[in-house]
């Protein structure tokens, strides 16, 4: 059986694509590559290769990120809630475009009603994670917008709960819906690998609804959201000049914990304001190959540019969770003292009751001045402690 793989391999003496050597019992038709120039053939296999890698990387870049959400209460702020619920939806968008990748390549040697099942399966699975990775993208936009906006910390802890059921609950009513009524497919005429979403002729109003419906009008209207509120984000910052930002302004739990880390909550919040920017810069490039193959397929230089979208589609559309996870346990340094405490290793250990909540590090103790009521590290450490009491409201 022949795959989207097998009909070009890379000439380094050329340093290009070339057609695959074939054995010499092999036909001439069945030597000659499929219809359609090379260019667009290496863009094919570029893209699949792409979106398979991306998909994997994403998927362990998510489980990471709730493990270790899980495994430290340090971590258990409102602003790393929302991002373990967009690590979910971010895995089961990875998951679906891999499942899409196994489908694509191999339908041909599948039973009809197998491969007719795998593709609306995976083409609702995409459509509910990708719909609720826009809404909890855009959540985390409003969550930074109300705690350095408005300046209402025991708001922005009471709305998780809300988000939760309208990031979820429209995402999974489209998706049934859509199944349900048997738009869900793949279009065989379409220029390039393309895994299933809507039929290109459907009984129920027309293709081109469902797909506004299904994913590009929520994902359209999430980008002006998050680009009005960035913007909003950005002139409070620059106007007041914040340099530390608190969101928890309640204890976290009903258990009375102690509040985490303000230092933490203030790294948290810095790093989240990224999270919109990552989603838009990752996704973009699917939605310009939509609106071009959409509107705009006839236009002059169209086979050029999609030469250049293609492999930015095949690593945004599933790169957002390693993304998030890169950030927000790479490159946040508490989070990675966090996980080395629990290492086994010998030699100089990193102590655990240096990133506890409440605690200073020594690198955090501010300098010594000389003002006689200056407190030494052990009374700002009292007094830090005293401030973050689990019964403390304020």
């Amino acid at each position: 059986m022949t795959t989207p793989f097998s009909w070009f391999q890379f000439n380094p003496t050329t340093n290009d694509f070339t057609p695959s050597t074939l054995p010499d019992n092999t036909s001439d038709a069945a030597s000659q590559p499929p219809p359609g120039s090379t260019v667009e053939t290496v863009v094919a296999n570029i893209y699949l290769y792409l979106t398979g890698v991306t998909s994997v990387l994403s998927m362990f870049g998510c489980v990471a990120l709730v493990v270790i959400f899980a495994a430290f209460r340090e971590l258990h702020t409102t602003g790393r809630r929302l991002l373990v619920c967009l690590s979910v939806a971010d895995f089961l968008t990875a998951f679906g475009n891999l499942a899409g990748i196994v489908w694509y390549a191999w339908k041909g040697g599948m039973e009809t009603y197998v491969a007719r099942t795998l593709c609306q399966f995976h083409a609702s699975l995409t459509i509910f994670s990708s719909i609720s990775s826009f809404f909890w993208s855009t959540s985390v936009g409003i969550h930074l917008y109300v705690c350095i906006c408005l300046r209402n910390a025991k708001m922005a802890d009471k709305i998780f709960w809300p988000f939760v059921v309208v990031c979820w609950t429209p995402a999974a009513i489209i998706a049934i819906v859509s199944w349900s009524l048997d738009v869900l497919g793949h279009d065989p005429d379409a220029k390039g690998p393309s895994w299933c979403w809507i039929k290109p002729k459907v009984e129920v109003v027309s293709s081109l609804f469902w797909q506004y419906v299904t994913g590009k009008c929520w994902e359209m209207t999430c980008y002006f959201i998050t680009a009005v509120i960035y913007a909003l984000i950005k002139r409070r910052l620059h106007k007041k000049k914040v340099g530390r930002v608190t969101t928890e302004g309640a204890a976290n739990d009903v258990r009375g914990a102690k509040r985490p880390n303000t230092s933490l909550i203030a790294e948290t919040n810095r790093k989240l304001v990224f999270v919109p920017l990552i989603f838009v810069s990752l996704r973009i490039w699917g939605t310009i190959r939509f609106l071009i193959g959409a509107h705009f397929s006839s236009a002059y230089g169209v086979k050029f540019a999609l030469a250049f979208i293609v492999p930015l589609q095949g690593i945004g559309d599933s790169a957002q969770g390693f993304a998030n996870f890169l950030l927000f346990c790479c490159f946040t340094k508490r989070v990675r003292l966090l996980c080395l405490s629990t290492l086994p290793f010998k030699g100089r250990r990193v102590k655990p009751h240096s990133i506890a909540p409440g605690k200073l590090t020594p690198a955090e103790f501010p300098p010594p001045d000389t003002d006689p009521h200056h407190q030494s590290p052990s009374a700002a450490n009292q007094t830090i402690s005293a401030n973050h009491r689990p019964d403390d409201s304020a």
